[in-house]
C-alpha cells in the first residue's frame, strides 16, 4: 500500500470530512508524535495526572461521548474506572470540545489537529518484564520478555536479549508483567490439586513464599510439583480470549485483580443453602 492509500484509510477511521487533499493536509506530515508533550492534572492537584498526545485513539470502545472542559474531561476520566484515555478534535486550551471516553489505548498519531490524553497510572515502566500480545516479529503472542533498561532516546523499553518495544506499543504489542506466572500445570496430586490441572495464578503470599490460585490453593515457589505454563506454546481454546483480557486490563497485575474480582463476584452467587438442598434431593 501507497501513502495514497494510507491516507484513505486514515480518513475512513477518523471519519475525516473534506477533500482527498484536504485529508492528506491533515494527515500530515510523518513526524513522530507518539512521545509525550507534558503531564496534565484536573483542577485538583491530587488528581489523577494524565499525559499528552498529538493524535486520536482509534475508533470503537466507546465509554462515553460528550461535550464538555478540559477539566470536566479529566475529572470524568478518573471517575471512569475502565477508561484508558481519551480523545478530541483540537487543542487542549479549546473551550467544550466533544470528548471520546475509551476503554482503550491504541493511539493514532495522525492527524495534528487532534488531542489525545493517558492515564498516566497505566504502567509506563515495566515491573519485571513485558508480556507480549500478539505475533510481531520476533515476537510471539504470549510470551514473556524481562525487563533490562531503558533506550537512551527514551522511547524504548530494552529487554533482556537485546530486543526491544516501544513505549507508545503498551496495549498494542504488550504490557507490563510482574513476574509471576500467568497460569500453572500441576505435576503431582498434592496442593489439593490434581496432575494435569492448568489453573490461573491470581497472585502471590507475602513474601512470596507461595503462589496464589483462582481455586483458592496455595503452590510453594520451591516446589517441584507445578511448572509455569508459556502462553505462546499452548494450543488449547482460551488462549487468544485470555490474551484479549490482558490486553483490556492494562497489565498482567491489573488482569489478576479484575480476575480476583470476578472470582469473588462467583463465589457470592452460591449461597451454601443451594448446596444443602442438593445434597437433600441425592438422599
Amino acid at each position: 500500500m501507497g501513502l495514497g492509500s494510507d491516507v484513505a484509510c486514515w480518513a475512513e477511521e477518523s471519519g475525516f470530512r473534506g477533500s482527498f487533499m484536504d485529508a492528506w493536509e491533515a494527515y500530515g506530515n510523518g513526524d513522530d508524535v507518539h512521545s509525550r508533550d507534558e503531564i496534565y492534572t484536573g483542577s485538583d492537584s491530587d488528581d489523577m495526572p494524565f499525559a499528552k498526545y498529538k493524535g486520536f485513539i482509534s475508533r470503537g470502545a466507546d465509554l462515553l461521548v460528550a461535550t464538555m472542559t478540559l477539566d470536566e474531561a479529566f475529572d470524568t476520566a478518573t471517575e471512569l474506572e475502565q477508561c484508558k484515555g481519551f480523545c478530541f478534535r483540537g487543542d487542549a486550551d479549546a473551550g467544550p470540545v466533544e470528548v471520546f471516553f475509551k476503554s482503550k489505548w491504541e493511539l493514532i498519531h495522525r492527524p495534528m489537529h487532534w488531542t489525545a490524553f493517558r492515564k498516566e497510572s497505566l504502567p509506563w515502566e515495566p515491573y519485571e518484564g513485558v508480556f507480549i500480545l500478539k505475533d510481531d516479529g520476533i515476537f510471539r503472542a504470549g510470551q514473556v520478555h524481562i525487563f533490562a533498561d531503558e533506550s537512551l532516546d527514551e522511547k524504548s523499553w530494552l529487554l533482556k536479549g537485546g530486543s526491544r518495544v516501544q513505549k507508545f506499543e503498551h496495549g498494542q504489542l504488550w504490557v507490563a508483567h510482574d513476574g509471576l506466572p500467568l497460569r500453572v500445570q500441576i505435576l503431582e496430586n498434592k496442593f489439593g490439586c490434581t496432575a494435569g490441572q492448568i489453573l490461573r495464578v491470581k497472585g502471590d503470599s507475602k513474601g512470596g513464599a507461595s503462589l496464589l490460585l483462582e481455586n483458592g490453593g496455595q503452590l510453594p515457589v520451591t516446589s517441584d510439583g507445578w511448572k509455569a505454563v508459556n502462553e505462546s506454546d499452548l494450543e488449547v481454546p482460551g488462549v487468544s480470549s485470555l490474551i484479549a483480557d490482558v490486553a483490556r486490563a492494562g497489565s498482567v497485575a491489573d488482569w489478576r485483580d479484575h480476575m480476583v474480582r470476578t472470582l469473588e463476584f462467583d463465589d457470592s452467587q452460591c449461597p451454601q443453602y443451594v448446596t444443602i438442598w442438593y445434597l437433600v434431593r441425592i438422599l
